[in-house]
């Protein structure tokens, strides 16, 4: 039988993960909803650029298997690849522009 609290626990384990589930709701709602002291596009731009930055890294981390003796090691490691890096890239991009559209107005 399934846990709803481990699934849940499992679903925010890292932070990337939770980056990656609190912009594309906050993105969603944006869409939806009128958004108190910031407008819609402004959270939307900030929204979307967390979440590829939480999609990026989410992709750069993988797990890694290795074999000692009788012993199997896994490990979560850091492993850049190229759509990792954009995701990351466009998300930070999209994060300096909206912080730019609520400095300027």
């Amino acid at each position: 039988m399934i846990d709803i609290a481990d699934a849940v626990k499992s679903l925010f384990d890292s932070w990337y993960k939770a980056f990656t589930f609190l912009g594309a709701g906050v993105l969603v709602a944006s869409l939806f909803y009128p958004v108190h002291g910031v407008t819609s596009q402004q959270a939307q731009f900030l929204s979307s650029g967390a979440f590829l930055i939480g999609l990026g890294e989410w992709k750069n981390h993988r797990w890694c298997i290795s074999y000692y003796r009788t012993c199997r090691i896994t490990e979560l490691v850091r492993m850049p690849d190229r759509v990792g890096v954009f995701c990351d890239v466009g998300g930070f991009v999209l994060i300096l522009w909206g912080i730019w559209r609520v400095v300027h107005g």
